[in-house]
């Protein structure tokens, strides 16, 4: 009797053993689909957030681009009435059929050049800088070269932008060229 007692109990053990080891199992199962389903759905919802970022971006950028090629329509329109405005401002016709040549001022705008008479209104942004009788400039310097050096000295893009009369993304693409942003 008492290794019936014996052998109950060890049955009696292992079929708790076995069932504890059933019941982990499935826990741990169970366990293991619940954090893989929450992930799955941190991660949809992550790449979602991300795709309507992404989304942003594209139009911001999109919008940028259409307004750059407004400005270079702009700017060619603005350049062709800066070369016929510099054609008719070096000569002046004086009496007798004879032409005077008038002083004329260089004028930078966005990179482009042109000339312009000195007592002719100037164009607003535009940089004015000389140009003496042999025709090379006093100073050196471009809109670009202008940009450039306002940001070195540690001008915000914006003020940056203000000054010259460009939008601030115009200004950042300019130094993103120049390799300073």
């Amino acid at each position: 009797m008492a290794a019936a007692i014996i052998i109950f109990l060890l049955i009696q053990i292992a079929g708790f053993a076995f069932f504890y080891l059933y019941i982990t199992g499935n826990v741990r199962k169970r366990l293991e689909k619940d954090i893989t389903s929450t992930v799955e759905k941190e991660l949809n919802a992550l790449v979602t957030e991300f795709n309507r970022s992404a989304l942003s971006n594209v139009e911001l950028l999109e919008e940028r681009i259409t307004r750059l090629r407004e400005v270079i329509a702009e700017s060619k329109t603005t350049e062709e009435s800066m070369v016929k405005t510099a054609k008719t401002a070096r000569e002046k016709p004086v009496r007798g059929g004879k032409t005077e040549k008038q002083p004329v001022t260089e004028i930078v705008s966005g990179g482009m050049k042109a000339y312009r008479a000195v007592n002719e209104p100037r164009e607003p942004g535009a940089v004015q800088l000389s140009v003496g009788n042999k025709g090379v400039r006093d100073e050196k310097l471009d809109i670009q070269e202008h940009i450039v050096s306002l940001y070195e000295k540690g001008i915000a893009v914006r003020e940056i932008a203000e000054r010259v009369d460009m939008m601030p993304g115009e200004v950042e693409v300019i130094l993103g060229v120049h390799g300073k942003l």
